[in-house]
């Protein structure tokens, strides 16, 4: 696969396809969810592409020294005379709808953009950003569970918000295309937890 658009493609499809996974609204609600969708799409580069190795936290030493080392969170390669060619780096964030509509340029957002700018500088392969967005519905619903919810007041004190979700997807995609990426925004229904809705939105950047 020597295609950066194909594993853009691939990527998109992975993500899309957690709709399916009914344990990933849960896991968006009650913690981060950068972890499990990162390993949900190494699991589909695995299945599909039995020619590639999906590395999870894989370390990118840069050639010239000088730059030093990062740890990725997601390397596809290729075994190729014995020897590992790198296909493409993946880095994950996560956050919350109401973190952009808090904060234009949110510390989370300037990380990815910061870990891509590295990943650039260490390796010349093919780079992308998944920056992850929950949002719940009818919140409120959700009050009982407390802390049990992870970030429940910041999510409170947007959901009267207008649109929210909308203008959560609009400010992130403008602050990425501000900083000369490709976005593409992916918005899937994660089902109910505990009779709340979870839409997951995913940015892919490259």
């Amino acid at each position: 696969m020597n295609d950066p658009h194909k594993v853009r493609e691939e990527i998109g499809a992975a993500l899309s396809a957690l709709c399916a996974d009914p344990s990933l609204g849960y896991l968006a609600v009650t913690s981060k969810p950068e972890n499990p969708v990162r390993d949900r799409v190494a699991w589909h580069f695995h299945q599909n592409f039995p020619s590639l190795i999906a590395a999870r936290e894989y370390w990118v030493n840069s050639k010239r020294g000088a730059d030093g080392s990062k740890k990725v969170d997601l390397a596809i390669l290729e075994l190729n005379d014995a020897a590992l060619r790198r296909v493409a780096l993946v880095e994950f964030k996560a956050m919350i709808a109401p973190d952009p509509l808090s904060n234009h340029e949110h510390p989370l957002m300037v990380e990815l953009v910061g870990d891509l700018e590295q990943l650039r500088r260490l390796s010349p392969v093919p780079r992308f950003g998944v920056m992850l967005m929950v949002n719940i519905e009818d919140v409120e619903r959700l009050v009982h569970y407390g802390r049990a919810v992870k970030f429940m007041d910041s999510f409170r004190r947007w959901a009267n918000e207008p649109d929210a979700l909308e203008k959560a997807i609009r400010i992130t995609s403008n602050f990425f295309d501000s900083a000369t990426f490709n976005v593409s925004p992916i918005t899937i229904k994660l089902g109910s937890v505990w009779g709340a809705g979870i839409r997951l939105t995913s940015f892919i950047l490259d």
